[in-house]
């Protein structure tokens, strides 16, 4: 997980790491910030929706790895 400090907070695969816990686990937002070095929690919310949303791009390619 060191490696999740060397990309930006807002990072994709950051985002879609966010939306994998939140799917698979209760988890909050506050623990899965901290844990994939996110940053804000507020924003933790927004990051999963762009991913659940997500129809194509790199974000897809992510999100059918993990399943």
């Amino acid at each position: 997980m060191d490696e999740l400090l060397l990309l930006k907070k807002n990072d994709v695969r950051k985002k879609v790491i966010a939306w994998y816990i939140r799917k698979q686990t209760s988890v909050n937002n506050e623990w899965i910030a901290n844990h994939v070095h996110m940053g804000c929690v507020s924003n933790m919310s927004q990051y999963v929706a762009e991913v659940e949303k997500a129809t194509e791009g790199i974000v897809c390619k992510l999100k059918k790895m993990l399943k």
